[in-house]
């Protein structure tokens, strides 16, 4: 069985109105209206599902189909009776791996239902330790302090607070680099690690089948073609690949790389004040927790001059083919979603090192992934 997303909330928050939403929403993506609604009661019937004594899961089924996998999920939208029990029971082949509680903040009782679906969630967080936790809430909330006390407690729980009318705008900022409401859950969700999840190939599908028929065809060829030995011994054409590899740890990269001449180190000092800074970050919020609007100012107070935190050590990198000797730091990448580290490189170049193209293939030898620029208009060497 797919896993599942389990819904809770209130009676008429609009738990069954997400799940209908959620199920339906890659359509709505490539409809052709500017901006498209749904009306639930005009898809297919849900199923149903007993998850406990007096505990029904109204079910749908959700498809994620991005750039990097497909994956079929569940959604239960938990209705429960009056004297039902807390205990939701899955079945023994399906796992949770993300809990949404959903609030109608338009309600004249919506913070007291925030502060229950938030202890809910609480109780099934430790129950089922999910991998993605949100609270929607399906109207703006008419009291903001509503609005703030859910940002406070998301903060402190590594959830997601979410504000979406999924009835009249479902899609609205899904083409947006910073999306809200239902696109912002639909993204949301889509950073779980799925047990449904089936990888794409990289490159897509077509490059890979073109890949196997390329691959039978030299196999065709392999067999019609008579293998001949040479009669002399073919000439070979020296490389300019370096004897030596860079003395860099197996991470990938981030490059900060300046030209100039008035200042000689403006990529080490942004590279130092970035470390300098995630460091800090780091310790203010350990969860991997982005800020809130909520609580920008206190951010932004509480922020220290970079010079006045102490930066990791750093390391000398051997860039071959250009011959410098770079300042390399390890960079600690902690979010909500994933933990990782990268190296971070920088490079001043002044106009005698100008050679962008071996600078290119040293940063490919360091398997460079992120490159950080800044130009200077007082040198023209390029």
């Amino acid at each position: 069985m797919p896993p599942c997303i389990i819904l809770v909330g209130p009676v008429g928050s609009g738990k069954r109105t997400v799940a209908a939403a959620l199920s339906h929403y890659p359509s709505l993506l490539t409809s052709k209206e500017s901006n498209p609604t749904f009306n639930p009661s005009d898809l297919s019937p849900p199923t149903h599902e007993a998850l406990s004594k007096g505990v029904l899961a109204t079910c749908r089924n959700i498809h994620f189909d991005n750039k990097y996998y497909t994956a079929d999920v569940q959604v239960f939208a938990i209705q429960t009776k009056a004297d039902a029990a807390l205990d939701i029971i899955l079945p023994d082949d399906v796992t949770c791996q993300a809990i949404v509680g959903v609030f109608d903040g338009s309600s004249p009782n919506a913070q007291a239902h925030a502060t229950s679906v938030s202890k809910r969630i609480e109780s099934l967080v430790a129950t089922f330790s999910p991998e993605v936790v949100a609270i929607v809430a399906t109207h703006q909330c008419a009291d903001n302090t509503v609005n703030v006390a859910m940002e406070n407690w998301s903060n402190k729980n590594g959830a997601e607070y979410v504000i979406s009318d999924v009835i009249g705008h479902p899609t609205k900022t899904s083409n947006d680099r910073d999306k809200e409401g239902l696109a912002r859950l639909w993204e949301l969700l889509e950073t779980v690690m799925w047990q449904s999840m089936k990888m794409k190939p990289r490159g897509g599908s077509h490059s890979t089948t073109t890949q196997v028929e390329v691959k039978t065809e030299a196999k065709e060829k392999e067999k019609t073609t008579p293998t001949t030995t040479p009669t002399t011994t073919p000439t070979t054409t020296p490389t300019t690949t370096p004897t030596t590899t860079p003395t860099l740890p197996s991470l990938p990269c981030s490059v900060f790389v300046s030209f100039n001449t008035t200042n000689s180190n403006i990529a080490e000092t942004v590279a130092s004040n970035t470390i300098a800074f995630n460091q800090w970050h780091t310790t203010l919020f350990p969860t991997g927790r982005v800020p809130s609007s909520h609580d920008t100012s206190t951010l932004s107070e509480s922020v220290p001059n970079p010079k006045d935190i102490n930066c990791d050590t750093d390391t000398t990198t051997k860039l071959i083919r250009s011959d410098m000797n770079t300042k390399t730091w390890t960079y600690s990448i902690l979010n909500k979603y994933y933990t990782a580290q990268t190296n971070v490189i920088a490079c001043d170049l002044n106009a005698s090192q100008n050679n962008l193209e071996t600078l290119a293939h040293d940063l490919r030898d360091v398997g460079c992934t992120v490159l950080i620029g800044k130009y200077s208009s007082e040198w023209s060497g390029t």
